[in-house]
């Protein structure tokens, strides 16, 4: 298991933004431990606060 604030999912957490990763190869952050090539994570918040992250993550670069 990750840390909270590794890779992409955890630069949504710590910066509260939505991220958008057309091709996971060309991003510093990305963690490689599945064979994902975009990724898409979304902050969810509660009363301001980010809880959680929804993660979604495609073989094919540039899918989302």
């Amino acid at each position: 298991m990750l840390p909270a604030d590794a890779g992409v999912v955890g630069r949504a957490v710590t910066s509260g933004n939505s991220q958008l990763i057309g091709d996971t190869r060309e991003d510093p952050d990305y963690v490689e431990w599945r064979s994902a090539r975009s990724e898409m994570a979304v902050p969810i918040r509660v009363s301001g606060r980010v809880v959680g992250v929804l993660d979604v993550e495609a073989t094919i670069a540039h899918r989302f």
